[in-house]
């Protein structure tokens, strides 16, 4: 517990009980949280559960479980977690919503029972051998206990440096796993049982009686969405990008109470300069007036450098990281934590469903020789465009080749862009060999090839990518006591959109249609139907390589002379460092700064290591 608590916990507890220790590190949010007493021992049956939870259909579920909600008297996430699962037992979970990591101690029973949420909102690491199992919310209790002998998960690494991320049970460390996401585990002496509880049905399509009952069907399950998670005792803070997922959240957060934006952008030297990638600060302006916004903050992260925040991230995270966003995120934390917001709401999770382009659509209407509508979206796509017919008629007979053509493709292929990553990546041959990382590229690499829009937006969501930002973003925020949440991945939300009908996902030219027609009167129409987004996450992150340049070729040389294990190129590294601080927009090299990214935060937590 006090390896966890460097970010000072409103309130830390722990019960004993036999063999079993359980404790918790409280950070107070929303209205229920300052009554908890988390571990709870539940009077009725022994029970302990100790979690890291905030239930969000608190009303539908007390309904369920016949709980009095009376007025003024809180009715508390632990007591929702065990009722259900008093009422329901392990498939107590398919009737909660919200982001939760728990365990449930039962003493008669000599059982542990801990379940993830469905997404992966909260992190749950866990070691178990012959001896011991422990679990945390995030590596450094685990590493804390000092009877446990831990050894480097070279697959990791070799990932980390591959830009890809491992499968949701993998960590840095050979001997600690996560527990993914929508599966519960039962601990005993004897055994342990990890099982799935839920999956997403890609081939569930639900029936409306017109494209105005779906779109007003999902403008409730939105604003339920984004309105359910406005519960705190403090200020509600957002990200806004300008794009459209952020901008739908802060429209629809800002009609139900006060909240505070927080963007990146360029600094005033910057901007408007022959700069990599614009910034997207007028856009957001769009929305601050339109809402009337009043608490809104441009984040430009002056001043900060990039390896300062890495290297913070090699001892939060105990090792190397396989995305790096949460911690060059930090300057939006520092602004949200000193406007004491608790809340930040992201609009992450959109374009991997609820907003998803609907990649696949064409090829979807010529395979199933939808020839009207297919050539309706080009007439559309193509509106304007000089020799319009030859384009369109191209167009038509390269999507109706690939359309019959889809029965004989593979399942799954790996995309073009992929192999410019792939001859971009720099890491050593001895290694590259040891690993066949070639192999597992491509392996993991590779997209479905075929098949509906909605097997497409299927397989994205559930990419082993998606539970790994999630828990990076939600360790990283909480140092500065804050909470993420995910409106466009609430599991009700998800579910109604991948069960339409494709072409409420794509129409009239337009990408994302479903949800721009339901924002109508609530976002700016130009921000509503733009098709223009051309600002990066963090568009000051070049300015940061630049800062940091000298010092960060001085590390990898000291590395390169050290007795630590080589796994990288260092030469190439070298080279590819040289190309991200001289980076432009004409320029045609390939660059790839998450790779340098976990090198750099590999070659600080071997030196350090090797120091020690």
């Amino acid at each position: 517990m006090e390896s966890l608590n460097h970010w000072d916990a409103d309130r830390k507890e722990q019960v004993l009980d036999g063999s079993v220790s359980l404790g918790h590190l409280m950070l107070y949010n929303t209205p229920e949280s300052k009554y908890e007493r988390f571990p709870y021992r539940d009077s009725e049956t022994g029970w302990i559960i100790t979690a890291d939870a905030r239930i969000d259909n608190r009303e539908e579920l007390s309904g369920k479980l016949n709980i009095n909600l009376e007025a003024g008297k809180p009715v508390l996430d632990s007591l929702l977690i065990l009722e259900a699962y008093k009422q329901y037992g392990i498939l107590c979970n398919d009737h909660l919503v919200g982001a939760f990591a728990y365990a449930i101690w039962d003493p008669d029973k000599d059982q542990l029972y801990c379940a993830r949420d469905h997404l992966g909102f909260k992190p749950f690491f866990y070691l178990n051998n012959n001896d011991i199992f422990l679990s945390a919310s995030e590596i450094k209790g685990i590493k804390a206990y000092q009877n446990i002998s831990l050894t480097i998960n070279e697959l990791f690494i070799a990932d980390a440096l591959s830009t890809l991320s491992s499968e949701k049970d993998q960590t840095f460390y050979n001997e600690i796993y996560r527990l993914p996401p929508a599966h519960y585990m039962i601990v005993t002496s004897q055994r342990t049982t990890i099982r799935r509880y839920w999956n997403l049905n890609p081939h569930y399509e639900l029936k409306l009686s017109s494209d105005k009952e779906y779109i007003n069907a999902f403008k409730e399950k939105l604003k339920e969405a984004v309105y359910c998670r406005l519960q705190s005792d403090y200020p509600v803070g957002a990200e806004l990008s300008g794009g459209l997922d952020s901008s739908t959240i802060v429209s629809l957060a800002s009609q139900k109470q006060s909240i505070k934006t927080f963007s990146h952008g360029l600094p005033d030297s910057a901007r408007e300069k022959h700069f990599p990638y614009d910034d997207e600060i007028k856009h957001c302006r769009k929305v601050i007036d339109y809402n009337d916004i009043l608490d809104h903050f441009f984040i430009t992260g002056e001043g900060e450098g990039i390896l300062n925040p890495l290297r913070k991230g090699t001892h939060l995270h105990e090792g190397a990281m396989q995305g790096t966003l949460s911690e060059v995120f930090e300057p939006i934390y520092r602004q949200a934590e000193e406007e004491q917001c608790r809340t930040l709401l992201s609009g992450y999770g959109g374009d991997e469903m609820v907003t998803s382009p609907g990649t696949g659509y064409m090829f979807e209407l010529a395979a199933n020789f939808r020839l009207s509508r297919l050539l309706k979206e080009l007439l559309i796509i193509n509106k304007g465009k000089d020799n319009r017919a030859v384009k369109i008629t191209k167009q038509f007979g390269k999507l109706m080749l690939s359309g019959l053509l889809q029965k004989f493709k593979p399942a799954f292929e790996t995309p073009d862009w992929a192999h410019d990553i792939y001859h971009a990546l720099a890491i050593d041959q001895t290694f590259y060999k040891e690993m066949n990382i070639k192999e597992r590229f491509y392996k993991k690499m590779k997209l479905p090839a075929r098949g509906s829009t909605r097997m497409q937006q299927y397989i994205r969501i559930n990419l082993d990518y998606v539970p790994q930002r999630l828990e990076y973003c939600a360790i990283k925020a909480q140092t500065h006591k804050l909470e993420y949440r995910y409106p466009l991945l609430d599991k009700r939300l998800i579910e109604f959109y991948l069960s339409m009908p494709p072409h409420l996902k794509v129409q009239n030219g337009y990408g994302r249609y479903i949800l721009r027609k339901s924002m109508e009167g609530i976002l700016p129409p130009e921000i509503q139907w733009r098709l223009d987004k051309t600002g990066i996450v963090v568009p000051s992150i070049f300015l940061r390589w630049r800062q940091d340049e000298e010092s960060i070729r001085q590390l990898i040389l000291k590395a390169k002379d050290s007795n630590i294990k080589h796994y990288i190129d260092y030469n190439k590294t070298l080279d590819m460092l040289k190309k991200i601080v001289h980076y432009d927009k004409d320029s045609k090299d390939r660059i790839n700064s998450q790779a340098l990214q976990s090198s750099l935060m590999l070659l600080m937590y071997q030196l350090e290591n090797a120091e020690e």
